[in-house]
């Protein structure tokens, strides 16, 4: 299952490109750089993932569940996408923000298209996500967690909400957020200068389009969902196998802003930033 799982995750990445519109020769090239390469700053590493999957380690079976729930989203499978928006959070509860964005956009696009069988396809599915409580009751010796409990646990929890309001009152907080949010930056490779430049571009990128250029649906659900797997980021450990994916799909993004970008300015299609 773990090959399998390893096998088909360039593959997944190489059909969500076509589904976005993306050239089949270049989906090809990404995918195989995505193979090749290994830039684990912004998550672009096939090998970083395989040896996550092949240590047992949830992020990529979450990183799998993702792109198969992109995949059916744009093949409107509605129920089979809600499904593994499920299973996403069921692996990695970290990417909860995205199972919420996606529930409160299907309710969003039902307000507007009435398609009332896209809404109880997609409903059906995510209600799945009551399974997560019961198990962990059956399997947490009776106490009735609602995601994990090991939220609140320091190893995990860095950073929590409470010493972000006190960063400006006081210092030695003050330095352990901002080595955090270097860790963040990073991804932990403090020693290599291109992170430092590399990343806050990318993450602001995205904000920027989603702010003041997206008009399609599709790209802004996509960049919003990849910005919110920054979160948890901010306060939970942000470094190494933690931060791949968030980071991957930050990238991800910001190709599909780039191509946004260049058939308005470069091709003068200004219809296309407003309908694609």
């Amino acid at each position: 299952f773990t090959f399998l799982i390893i096998t088909f995750l360039p593959i997944l990445l190489y059909f969500i490109l076509l589904e976005l519109k993306f050239s089949s020769k270049f989906s090809v090239i990404f995918t195989a750089f995505f193979i090749l390469l290994k830039i684990p700053f912004i998550g672009f590493s096939f090998s970083h993932f395989a040896r996550g999957a092949l240590t047992m380690y949830p992020e990529t079976y979450a990183a799998f569940c993702f792109f198969v729930f992109i995949l059916a989203y744009q093949k409107k499978y509605f129920f089979i996408s809600a499904v593994f928006c499920f299973l996403l959070v069921f692996i990695r509860p970290n990417y909860l923000p995205i199972f919420i964005i996606y529930l409160f956009f299907q309710l969003y696009s039902f307000y507007h298209n009435r398609k009332i069988e896209n809404l109880l396809k997609t409903i059906l599915g995510l209600s799945l996500f009551l399974i997560i409580p019961i198990h962990n009751f059956v399997y947490s010796n009776g106490s009735l967690v609602l995601l994990t409990n090991s939220a609140l646990i320091p190893a995990n929890l860095k950073i929590n909400i409470y010493e972000y309001i006190y960063f400006f009152t006081d210092y030695e907080i003050k330095l352990k957020i901002i080595n955090h949010l270097l860790n963040w930056i990073t991804t932990g490779e403090r020693n290599n200068i291109f992170p430092y430049f590399i990343n806050p571009i990318l993450f602001i990128n995205v904000l920027c389009f989603l702010l003041f250029f997206c008009k399609n649906k599709n790209s802004f659900l996509i960049c919003l969902m990849s910005l919110s797997t920054h979160i948890p980021l901010f306060f939970y450990i942000n470094t190494g196998r933690y931060a791949y994916f968030p980071w991957l799909l930050l990238f991800l993004s910001n190709v599909i802003i780039l191509r946004h970008y260049y058939e308005y300015f470069f091709r003068k299609n200004k219809k296309y930033i407003l309908n694609q």
